[in-house]
């Protein structure tokens, strides 16, 4: 009995000593990173937008394509032959329509703009990519972090739940000191089943963001950090303006409208159609012509009768479209603002709370424990004070590495709104 306490005063005390990560894992969060960025679905799916919409501008600002014409004209109905009339012919032409000057090169304009705002959203997309895996990675070091404590809780309740027995059996303790510690054990294993599930899920989510099959087995190598992170607000805003993807994107999306609203009035203007036709006829009796080949030049021009209604109605339209992205703008502009803050308060907040986990929590839970378990050594307490503290400093240390999760979490999605992922990634 003796050697059971002293293990389990050994254990408790070098419990928090123990290493988060095995230290054969190599695996790097920006291995990871790169891993995603070449096999993410979603990316793949933005990288060929993206391409596709490039090949845009030169289709918009080229012509129409002319229209070959073939005819047989005037044949007379009494006499269908080929001379028959000396008005009969053959002929060929070609028909080009010709938008007013400057149609084509703003219509291309359009496309241009769109594609950066298309480039853009890759951009963000890849961001977006990038945060969601940093929150499966903290995600899955925080499921197996849970499990390595839990089960080395297994440990401990095993040996609590030894002494109890065995203080049973020679009269020491009551019968209700064992059951509380078969009780405690029985639970404990309940949540290790449950901390195995979140693991393998955890795992699942991860290997789908970086593409790979769920059954792949990751390993975790970067831990959390364990100092304060300091973050700057003035620095952090301004970089909102010039990197955050969600604010670029759509800065590009209100030009996109300005340069389509300018269009619109401009293709109130008409429209040209050129034709050039050439006639082979054939010589008979009486044409003074002799038969000589014919050309006709035609000109047209489009004649805008229903402007209220087609064009002064596309101009409507692109006026509140210009409307709707700029009040999409702002609406994102101050949602990410207050987002930043929010985050950068958490951050403060985390630091502190961290801190004082480090300094102050985690010893006097660690000192209350090895406490109570002197106590019920000399038979001061009774066991149901030990399971109380032993569930206390369990708690407290899941608490803790879920404090630097949630720090790390936080830290990214940071980095994601500010656009510093998008620079450091070269995106």
């Amino acid at each position: 009995m003796h050697n059971n306490m002293k293990l389990l005063a050994l254990f408790v005390l070098t419990l928090s000593s123990l290493p988060l990560v095995a230290s054969e894992e190599k695996t790097l969060l920006k291995t990871l990173e790169q891993e995603a960025l070449s096999n993410n679905p979603e990316i793949k799916l933005l990288e060929a937008q993206r391409k596709a919409s490039f090949d845009v501008p030169s289709r918009m600002e080229s012509l129409p394509d002319p229209m070959l014409q073939l005819s047989a004209q005037n044949f007379r109905t009494d006499d269908f032959k080929y001379n028959s009339s000396a008005m009969s012919a053959y002929g060929i032409g070609v028909m080009q329509k010709l938008p007013f000057p400057g149609k084509l090169s703003r219509k291309g304009e359009i496309a241009s703009s769109y594609a950066k705002v298309v480039s853009n959203k890759e951009k963000l997309g890849k961001a977006e990519v990038i945060f969601e895996l940093h929150r499966a990675y903290w995600n899955l070091y925080f499921a197996q972090i849970a499990l390595k404590i839990t089960e080395e809780n297994v440990k401990v309740i095993d040996v609590l739940t030894g002494v109890a027995i065995n203080r049973m059996k020679v009269a020491k303790v009551a019968q209700q000191d064992a059951l509380q510690a078969q009780v405690a054990h029985s639970k404990l294993r309940s949540m290790q089943r449950m901390r195995k599930s979140n693991l393998e899920n955890s795992k699942r989510v991860l290997n789908r963001i970086i593409g790979k099959s769920e059954n792949s087995n990751i390993q975790i190598s970067d831990s959390p950090k364990k100092e304060p992170i300091k973050i700057l607000l003035d620095d952090l805003e301004k970089a909102l303006k010039v990197d955050s993807p969600q604010i670029t994107t759509t800065d590009l999306m209100v030009k996109n409208k300005e340069k389509s609203l300018e269009e619109a009035k401009y293709d109130r203007l008409p429209d040209f159609q050129l034709g050039v036709n050439y006639r082979v006829r054939d010589e008979i009796k009486g044409d003074m012509t002799k038969g000589a080949d014919m050309v006709s030049i035609s000109v047209g021009i489009t004649i805008p009768l229903w402007m209220g209604s087609k064009q002064n109605a596309r101009v409507s339209e692109n006026v509140n479209h210009l409307m709707a992205a700029k009040s999409l703008r702002n609406d994102v502009h101050l949602k990410v603002t207050t987002r930043l803050r929010n985050l950068i308060e958490r951050i403060n907040s985390l630091n502190d709370e961290i801190n004082l986990f480090q300094k102050e929590v985690l010893k006097k839970s660690s000192k209350a424990l090895n406490a109570s378990i002197n106590d019920y050594k000399s038979a001061k307490v009774g066991f149901v004070s030990v399971v109380r503290n032993w569930r206390s400093d369990l708690d407290f240390q899941l608490e803790y590495e879920k404090m630097l999760v949630e720090r790390e979490i936080t830290f990214s999605e940071i980095m994601f709104i500010t656009g510093k992922s998008v620079r450091r990634l070269s995106l």
